[in-house]
């Protein structure tokens, strides 16, 4: 069983667009409800930790 929505090195992370990240967080959310709450809150969030990575 997967434990993470997501898992990549944080250079990975970097490289990848906000997109992908997305994209592989909802991929992953699947059986589940996905709320619009929950996807802006993932792209805040993929956001605040790339400027704090950088």
């Amino acid at each position: 069983m997967q434990r993470a929505y997501y898992s990549n090195s944080i250079q990975e992370f970097l490289l990848n667009s906000e997109d992908s990240i997305l994209g592989q967080l909802t991929a992953n959310h699947s059986n589940r409800t996905l709320e619009e709450l929950q996807v802006t809150a993932w792209r805040k969030q993929i956001k605040i930790l790339k400027d704090q990575l950088a």
